[in-house]
């Protein structure tokens, strides 16, 4: 009933009803995701915006995307790539075209499987994208087509998001509205990783006394649903309890919380080193501790495929988010086409 009422309406009232129905996530310092139809959108804590499109799911076998870039600040440069799923020998040419028009030549990198746009192509394949044309990219041996499906509720979202709405430089809603209060880029923040003085890790098994002592004591500060296995113990049998030191007075312990069809959460807490008190529970979905971080990598639908990465590092009081990325429609792209992140940070050892 949407679609077929909003194919009534005119272009700037449409954006006015997306704006409205479509547009719910808001800005904020940790940044948002959004993702409609065959497109998705990733703004991070700097304001940069990157929009992704693919192929329709009737087209699956020929995986392509589209990535629209754009930095926060008046009069921010759009960058757009393509990226096609090809094993190259060398590199690629194929014709880019909109509809009947061609837009000419575009060489695709035999490393990356991908090709940059010139300015002049870019501007006129974001007016095709608005006005949902055809978008085909071929070879004399294939042809690959991007969706406009979702294309422009994701494009206002960008120019909602970067508060470019009725301004000249916006994507999608064009208008004469001033830039002066366009959202403005923030600084990349910066994570001094201070006082982490790692010593020999410490393992013991799931089923031994110390593991019983340490679980009444995490199974007072997290839930059952964040870490089933503290309430229900359903380990495997070379389950591990480890315990990794950060400094003198402090560890983080690990312990498997759950298991999925292709994924797994491990637990971290931050604990004084007699284990007595608990300090800090960072996260219940994590992969792995690594030199004062921790990574999470959880999978949208199986192995290889699309997810969410998330990091944590060690500022000698607590660990806090460094980064965060996270892909739903991979589209045939082993791990998501791609990066597309909602959180970054600069990450250094500073003594």
């Amino acid at each position: 009933m949407l679609n077929k009422t909003l194919g009534t309406l005119s272009h700037s009232l449409l954006g006015a009803v997306l704006i409205s129905t479509l547009c719910q996530l808001a800005y904020a310092d940790t940044g948002s995701y959004f993702i409609h139809k065959d497109w998705e959108l990733a703004c991070d804590n700097t304001g940069m915006c990157r929009a992704a499109g693919y192929q329709s799911d009737a087209q699956f076998g020929q995986p392509v995307s589209l990535l629209i870039s754009r930095p926060a600040g008046a009069g921010g440069a759009v960058l757009t790539q393509l990226q096609i799923e090809e094993d190259l020998v060398q590199n690629m040419e194929a014709n880019l075209s909109v509809g009947a028009t061609s837009l000419g030549r575009v060489t695709f990198d035999a490393h990356k499987s991908t090709a940059k746009l010139s300015s002049a192509q870019s501007t006129q394949l974001l007016k095709a994208l608005v006005g949902a044309e055809d978008i085909r990219l071929t070879t004399q041996a294939q042809q690959w087509q991007i969706s406009t499906a979702g294309a422009n509720a994701v494009l206002l979202k960008m120019d909602d998001i970067q508060k470019r709405v009725n301004t000249p430089n916006a994507i999608y809603q064009k208008g004469n509205q001033s830039e002066q209060n366009v959202l403005q880029p923030k600084a990349i923040p910066k994570i001094g990783i201070t006082g982490y003085r790692p010593a020999v890790a410490s393992h013991f098994a799931v089923d031994s006394k110390n593991a019983h002592q340490l679980f009444k004591k995490l199974k007072a500060k997290t839930d059952e649903q964040d870490c089933p296995n503290l309430y229900e113990a359903r380990f495997f049998e070379d389950d591990r309890v480890s315990v990794y030191p950060l400094n003198a007075e402090q560890v983080v312990v690990q312990v498997p919380c759950w298991r999925g069809a292709y994924n797994e959460g491990l637990g971290y807490w931050v604990m004084d080193k007699a284990l007595q008190k608990i300090q800090q529970q960072v996260t219940t979905s994590g992969s792995s501790f690594s030199e004062a971080q921790i990574f999470s990598e959880q999978k949208g639908r199986g192995i290889a495929d699309c997810g969410i990465r998330s990091e944590w590092a060690w500022n000698g009081k607590a660990f806090v988010l460094s980064y965060q990325a996270q892909s739903q429609q991979c589209k045939g792209f082993a791990g998501g086409a791609w990066n597309l992140p909602t959180y970054v940070a600069i990450v250094a050892r500073t003594d």
